[in-house]
């Protein structure tokens, strides 16, 4: 998700917390992005990230298809 992108959808949506995830990646270079693009919006909601490790589907799907994940289980990070 380029800066561009984030910096429109916060401008659009300055009421709701945002939420974006990746799969299997580190949050460090999403951090970053982010920070920039978020820098200078005032009265804006919080931007959370998170990362599921590669792993996800064998450790969170059950074999009904119910996903049970806990917020400890994933890298994550809120950007206020």
């Amino acid at each position: 998700m380029s800066v561009a992108k984030i910096r429109s959808l916060t401008r659009r949506y300055r009421e709701t917390h945002l939420a974006i995830a990746k799969w299997g990646t580190r949050l460090e270079p999403t951090i970053a992005i982010v920070t920039d693009a978020i820098a200078h919006l005032n009265g804006r909601r919080p931007v959370d990230l998170l990362s599921f490790p590669a792993d996800s589907a064998e450790r969170f799907m059950d074999d009904d298809g119910r996903i049970r994940v806990a917020l400890h289980d994933l890298d994550w990070m809120r950007l206020d």
